[in-house]
């Protein structure tokens, strides 16, 4: 989905992050911001010109990129991924659609697709209420995950983001199996990252569905990994993670009964959201306080 020329951008981006260098410093004065995201993000190339200004920005000679970029192998679940997320974003069913039936044929050959598949559906549906996500799919979905016996990090990866999706069990059981095993996955950082974020998603499914008991072992481990990611290195999607996981906690207690801490927590980790300037994060989570409000008023009236 990506032609070679566009990895270009997907590169500068790890570099300038690598950097600690922000979006702004890395354009000013030679492209608009949205020109450097749609370079960053695959989407289009840019001219010679500015391409090299943008290396000047950052710091990097073009024979230290020209090195990095020979070596470069891109991760082809990040890939897919920003690809979705960019058709998502342009509102493009037509090449959802089109992506989704792709998979669907190659998904005999490759079971792993079934988590691509239910991943691309689930954006569809968002995009098209009148969109049916196959039962089918659920259903090849939750079988290619039970049987799953060891877990990489792009499974892992797949699989934070369809866990709120597939059932409650389901995902409470492989998360408990992952956070029991023997071996200890998080000290890999990609990998603890990938869990971190699983075990945020799949709580806020346990919570949806009140079951609470879950939710709070899923928290607790969560909270302890991110404690243990601060003291090493805080880097932007660490502090993301503290932010989700202040969200989740105050839904948490929302839902346990104590709704003075859980909204309390929620508008504290919203108001946070707002500093990153990402509209999407922050009308996502909007909308996830104004269910978990109704899902507590509900509780309430049926208690």
């Amino acid at each position: 989905m990506f032609t070679d020329d566009k990895i270009f951008g997907l590169v500068f981006k790890e570099l300038r992050l690598s950097k600690g260098i922000k979006a702004s410093v890395a354009f000013k004065g030679i492209c608009s911001k949205k020109t450097l995201y749609n370079f960053e993000t695959g989407k289009n190339c840019v001219n010679t010109f500015i391409f090299f200004n943008l290396l000047e920005n950052i710091d990097v000679s073009l024979a230290e990129f020209d090195t990095i970029i020979r070596n470069y192998q891109p991760d082809n679940t990040e890939m897919f991924l920003q690809t979705v997320n960019n058709f998502y974003c342009e509102k493009n069913i037509l090449m959802l659609k089109k992506t989704l039936a792709e998979l669907q044929l190659l998904s005999k050959t490759k079971p792993e697709n079934n988590l691509h598949i239910l991943i691309v559906a689930t954006i569809i549906y968002e995009l098209d209420q009148n969109f049916t996500i196959p039962k089918q799919d659920l259903k090849n979905a939750s079988d290619y995950l039970i049987g799953v016996d060891k877990w990489g990090y792009n499974g892992l990866k797949l699989f934070s983001n369809v866990s709120d999706i597939l059932n409650v069990e389901l995902s409470s059981m492989i998360v408990k199996e992952l956070i029991n095993s023997k071996k200890n996955l998080c000290n890999d950082e990609k990998m603890s990252t990938a869990i971190t974020r699983t075990l945020l998603n799949t709580s806020y499914s346990c919570i949806k569905h009140n079951h609470l008991e879950d939710a709070d072992v899923f928290l607790k481990k969560a909270q302890s990994l991110i404690e243990i990611k601060t003291k090493t290195r805080l880097t932007l999607d660490v502090i993301g993670e503290m932010y989700v996981l202040k969200f989740m906690q105050g839904f948490y207690h929302l839902i346990s009964g104590n709704e003075e801490k859980g909204t309390d927590l929620m508008i504290a980790a919203i108001e946070n959201f707002r500093s990153t300037k990402d509209k999407k994060i922050i009308l996502q989570y909007q909308n996830y306080y104004t269910e978990a409000l109704a899902q507590a008023k509900e509780k309430d009236n049926n208690s």
